[in-house]
């Protein structure tokens, strides 16, 4: 992927298909903690961030689905919550999570 196409708190590895679905192996980074990099107010190694493998990609998505856990190690905190649909055509609460100051 070019540079200026990945958002600047995710990095992906290359993709593979598989059985229709597209996997990958991606490394989730707190975007406030990125930015007090940036400011000089935090050290590169403490950025908190996750790897998942085995990733499945939704080529139909306009936002990101993660367990609890994650988000909870990410430091992230809900700001809105909105319905979403999940592959089976269960609805379902969804929250979106903003950075932890």
């Amino acid at each position: 992927m070019h540079p200026s196409l990945r958002a600047p708190c995710c990095e992906t590895t290359p993709w593979r298909f598989t059985h229709s679905k597209v996997i990958v192996t991606v490394k989730i980074e707190n975007l406030h903690d990125l930015h007090d990099v940036e400011r000089g107010l935090l050290a590169p190694e403490q950025v908190r961030s996750v790897e998942v493998k085995n990733a499945l990609v939704d080529t139909g998505a306009t936002s990101l689905s993660m367990p609890k856990r994650l988000i909870e190690q990410l430091g992230l905190r809900p700001y809105r919550s909105r319905r979403a649909r999940i592959s089976a055509p269960v609805r379902h609460l969804a929250d979106a999570t903003a950075p932890c100051a």
